[in-house]
This record gives structure tokens, C-alpha cells and sequence, in this order.
């Protein structure tokens, strides 16, 4: 009994420990003059699981990175997040971490593509956002409507 009564008082001292640590907050600015952007290239709503509903969604993207004072190593990671907003008001944020390799001129333009599978029937609002090195951008808004739409998991 008194090895359990150790153990958890050890492990209340490292958790006030680890609750008073402080922890850098990082605040992102609205990328202009064109420092990052951020597109949808093309919506696709298909059948890609073979369940005879075109209910599943691929979108492809492009984003375009311009740094006055890029890293030595030339890379940068940039977080795509994927917004998918449903007609009833549901909402799907998907991320995603891409590495981007920049030239001499400090430059990138990366492409990607998002897949979502079964999406429910109704009107969806899309757009993405891109973050990298204390910079944000966001797409324009977009709207689709799957036809073979189901009952999904949003």
C-alpha cells in the first residue's frame, strides 16, 4: 500500500509540474503581398469505394510560399487544414503537413489533394487554410453538392 501511495504522489508532482510549465503562445498574421496563398484547384465528388454512391470527395489544391529569410536547410513544413461545413451546420476540419522545398529565392508551390470518404446528402461549403512560419492564408469559399450522397459519418 505505501508503494501506491508513493506512486501517486509522485505522479501528482509531475503533473503541478508539468501544469505550471508556461507555454509559448504563437500568434499567426493574415499573409499579403502574396507570402503564402492558398487554393482549391478542382472539387471531385466520385465513388472511389466502389459502394455505388458518388459520395466521396477529392480535392485537389495548391499552395505557394514566398519567405524573404528562408531556413539554411531550404524546407519548411506548411499546415493545410481542409474545412468541410455541411448545409446542417456540421463541420470537418482535416489536416494536413506537407514539407515544402524552397529555391534559391526563397520560393515553394506545393500541390495536394484531400479524400473524404461517404458524405452525407446536401450542400457542403469548402475552403482550406494554409499556416507557415507565423503566416496564414485561406481560399475562397466553394459550394458542392455530392449526388449519390448517404447517410455518412458527418
Amino acid at each position: 500500500m505505501r508503494t501506491v501511495g508513493r506512486v501517486f504522489i509522485l505522479a501528482l508532482m509531475i503533473l503541478a509540474f508539468l501544469t505550471t510549465l508556461s507555454v509559448q503562445a504563437y500568434a499567426f498574421k493574415k499573409a499579403d503581398n502574396g507570402e503564402l496563398s492558398v487554393s482549391i484547384i478542382e472539387i471531385q465528388v466520385v465513388d472511389l469505394d466502389n459502394d455505388g454512391a458518388e459520395d466521396d470527395l477529392v480535392l485537389t489544391g495548391e499552395t505557394s510560399l514566398t519567405l524573404c529569410d528562408p531556413p539554411k536547410n531550404g524546407k519548411v513544413i506548411i499546415l493545410v487544414t481542409l474545412h468541410l461545413i455541411h448545409e446542417s451546420g456540421s463541420t470537418r476540419v482535416i489536416p494536413k503537413i506537407l514539407i515544402a522545398n524552397l529555391n534559391d529565392k526563397g520560393e515553394a508551390r506545393v500541390s495536394f489533394a484531400f479524400t473524404v470518404f461517404n458524405l452525407k446528402a446536401g450542400f457542403y461549403e469548402v475552403y482550406l487554410r494554409a499556416f507557415c512560419r507565423g503566416l496564414f492564408a485561406e481560399s475562397e469559399h466553394e459550394t458542392f453538392d455530392p449526388r449519390g450522397g448517404t447517410v455518412g459519418p458527418l
